[in-house]
């Protein structure tokens, strides 16, 4: 008999979200410039061709809450794996791109190569290291131990919640099915999402049939 056994990534999902908030205050501080709002979601690497993937950021905002839209922001459950630095790494080269397109800045090509441009925000603002790997342009991305040091206090969160994620994983029972990691709601079209309940709480709205995202026992979020 299956058993399915949730494992939450809430404390995950708040700690990438408060980090995130973080850098925004940082680029405000130093810039007077603003990161776009976004939500953080985690997936798998769908990836084709063997390319890596370790995260990714709508162009478009893909999601609505209230009078507020939100790019999405998400980073694959491979590179969670790589530890709290190199996520932190992923989450501030996704914030790079954020930044780039809130100022109207092209920073990859139609290909997803990344520019110079790219390279120039990553490192100059978020103290990133940033190579050229052939494949896929100024991609590369390395959190140097001065970078590590500077955002310390973001992986260090980041590492309390994959923590707390990773004690939970001993004692799940493996499943063929789909863990339901976060709250699953719907709108009226028949549309569903997952999110953590602070995220579904702020209202999100389905673009298509305009309605509020439920829980699935009817709850409004």
């Amino acid at each position: 008999m299956n058993t399915e056994t949730e494992i939450s990534l809430v404390p995950l999902i708040d700690a990438l979200q408060e980090g995130y908030r973080l850098l925004g205050d940082y680029v405000l501080r130093t810039t007077g410039n603003t990161l776009p709002p976004a939500v953080i979601t985690v997936a798998g690497d769908d990836s084709k061709k063997g390319v890596r993937k370790y995260g990714h950021i709508t162009v478009g905002q893909a999601w609505k809450a209230g009078e507020t839209s939100f790019h999405e922001i998400m980073l694959t459950g491979e590179g969670l794996a790589r530890g709290a630095r190199a996520t932190f790494g992923t989450l501030a080269h996704e914030a790079s791109h954020a930044y780039n397109i809130a100022q109207g800045v092209k920073d990859t090509d139609s290909n997803g190569r990344h520019n110079k441009h790219f390279q120039k925000t990553a490192e100059g603002l978020f103290f990133l290291t940033i190579e050229n790997d052939g494949a896929r342009g100024w991609s590369k991305t390395t959190v140097s131990d001065a970078c590590a040091s500077e955002w310390s206090h973001i992986i260090e969160m980041i590492d309390e919640a994959l923590i707390l994620v990773r004690e939970a994983l001993p004692v799940a029972s493996k499943t063929k099915g789909r863990n339901k990691n976060l709250l699953k709601a719907v709108c009226e079209c028949g549309d569903s999402i997952r999110a953590s309940r602070k995220v579904i709480d702020k209202g999100v709205t389905c673009d298509e049939c305009e309605t509020r995202f439920t829980t699935e026992d009817g709850e409004e979020s």
